[in-house]
């Protein structure tokens, strides 16, 4: 294991969460546009 780095640990959290949201926000818009449609 390499030694912790504050930078590189806070751009992983910084790029899951911009990958998390979006996906946790667009699941239930879809859940609710796909019996619409």
């Amino acid at each position: 294991m390499p030694e912790p780095v504050p930078m590189p640990a806070s751009v992983l959290v910084a790029v899951l969460v911009a990958v998390l949201v979006p996906v946790l926000v667009s699941g239930p818009l879809t859940g609710c546009v796909r019996p619409l449609t």
